[in-house]
């Protein structure tokens, strides 16, 4: 009996050895103890950290120590920045760079002299250098998680060995970069001849610094004398290409130079732009900003700002009327809508043209950007629509979208033709046009139209219920909406 309990207690014991170990965060064996401990990073040089590494020898019989890490994108080891900071124990260690042709994969060995057994209870402590660039930039947008990782390798009485951590919930580290963004720009009631100027407002919102940046303006063909200002002193273009004003921004000269020449988390620059309108057809002002470790090179872009203009203050009415196509119980209508802006005023285009088409009953409301009241064609299984192609285009597959009223009717989806959904042109010369070059036909000019066909199916029931009327086909109506 009393070597069954001893047995059981050795099972035991092993169970929780081994649990021990597997629920480390870091290595900690009956070999070694690795602690790791990183510093928060910053970008293109900026605030250049420590990774710390304290090794604790555990059995007499270690040698040949060595430390491979693989330290996440765009983090580069800085040559010659290793150093043991201090030991104890025998304190006899030597630490060298092993291999580092690879600044994202550096090989470190820790040795004694002649490479005799580690001591048990001695300690190393080693620290080295790093950087980041922008491809850590790009890891940090894609939610990566920053941890050096690393895997020792080392002999023991048994020969080769090894241990790793790449637990990235512990001892990882944060990347301190900058996030330029601009905000929305007002819009300029504007008459051809006219002379404007209005503000433009760029924030810092991340937690790393920057001291310089790129600034660029893509200016309308109908405007002239553009001029770009800040703090009353006219920024000169450092370049210019086609449409394209490029301003190199540098905080430590003048007149940016009036603090500590960073542009930090939470502070704002503010521009001003003035300019002379000459036409009505290309008169839109774009905005970008971006910075990087180089000229040229870069890390994070502000999303594009669009400056527009609105002529007489006209505002686009779009309507849409039903030219022909009337149902038939027994074969597939063909549907013509016609889609107008029925503005003529310069400054009057329907932006982001968004199209619904679904199922309603009397008092459905109009769809909008945020809501869609209607329901689904396969409700209750009477009609449906196929075929859509706008006048001059090719025929084409609309996607769709989910009913925020009546999402457990059929599918629960409507038909949808939104905005940013055409990249080229899907109905020739005129009609739907790319007036604010965000890359989509999805806006409608002054005085312009557009024509969608569609085939409307209908699908009567043979067995009307017990309903007290004929109910072959539902209370439905079909619902065409448009908003801009």
């Amino acid at each position: 009996m009393n070597q069954i309990i001893y047995t059981k207690s050795i099972i035991f014991t092993l169970l929780l050895v081994l649990l021990s170990i597997s629920f480390s965060a870091q290595i900690d064996n009956n070999r070694y103890r690795v602690i790791l401990s990183s510093e928060d990073i910053g970008t293109c040089g900026n605030g250049n950290s420590l990774s710390n590494i304290e090794i604790t020898g555990k059995n007499a019989s270690c040698n040949s120590f060595e430390i491979v890490f693989s330290l996440p994108n765009g983090i580069q080891y800085t040559p010659s920045s290793l150093t043991i900071t201090s030991q104890s124990g025998s304190s006899d260690y030597l630490v060298s760079e092993l291999n580092i042709s690879n600044l994202n994969q550096p090989v470190f060995s820790i040795e004694r002299p002649g490479n005799i057994n580690w001591a048990v209870g001695d300690i190393v402590r080693i620290s080295f250098q790093r950087s980041a660039d922008c491809d850590a930039v790009q890891f940090y947008n894609n939610a990566g998680v920053f941890k050096d990782a690393h895997t020792i390798n080392f002999q023991d009485i048994g020969g080769n060995n090894s241990a790793t951590d790449n637990d990235v919930n512990i001892a990882s580290y944060n990347l301190n970069a900058a996030s330029l963004s601009i905000q929305s720009i007002p819009l300029v009631n504007a008459i051809i001849g006219g002379s404007y100027s209005r503000t433009i407002d760029l924030d810092q919102g991340g937690n790393g610094t920057i001291s310089s940046f790129t600034y660029f303006v893509v200016v309308g063909s109908d405007i002239v004398n553009y001029q770009l200002v800040y703090n009353g002193t006219n920024l000169t273009p450092s370049s210019v290409s086609s449409d394209t004003l490029f301003y190199e921004i540098d905080l430590s000269i003048f007149p940016f130079n009036t603090g500590n020449n960073l542009f930090e988390n939470g502070e704002r620059i503010t521009f001003t732009e003035s300019f002379d309108v000459t036409g009505c057809q290309n008169v839109d002002i774009r905005h970008q900003s971006y910075w990087g470790c180089s000229i040229g090179e870069i890390c994070q872009i502000a999303p594009v700002q669009l400056g527009s203009l609105n002529f007489g203050a006209s505002a686009p009415i779009v309507t849409v009327t039903e030219i022909a196509g009337r149902p038939d119980f027994c074969s597939p209508t063909t549907f013509h809508v016609l889609i107008t802006n029925t503005t003529t005023t310069a400054g009057g285009t329907a932006y982001n043209v968004d199209i619904n088409l679904g199922l309603g009953h009397n008092q459905s409301p109009i769809t909008t950007s945020t809501n869609n009241p209607l329901w689904a064609f396969d409700h209750n299984g009477t009609r449906s629509v196929s075929n859509f192609i706008f006048i001059n285009g090719t025929v084409f597959t609309p996607t769709t979208r989910p009913s925020n009223n009546y999402p457990g009717n059929g599918s629960g989806n409507t038909v949808s033709i939104p905005p940013n959904f055409f990249t080229t042109d899907p109905d020739g010369p005129g009609g739907l046009d790319d007036l604010d070059g965000d890359g989509f036909f999805d806006d409608l000019p002054p005085g312009e139209s557009t024509t969608l066909t569609f085939d409307y199916t209908t699908n009567p029931r043979s067995n009307c219920g017990e309903s007290n009327y004929y109910n072959y086909m539902s209370w439905e109506h079909v619902d065409f909406d448009v908003n801009y």
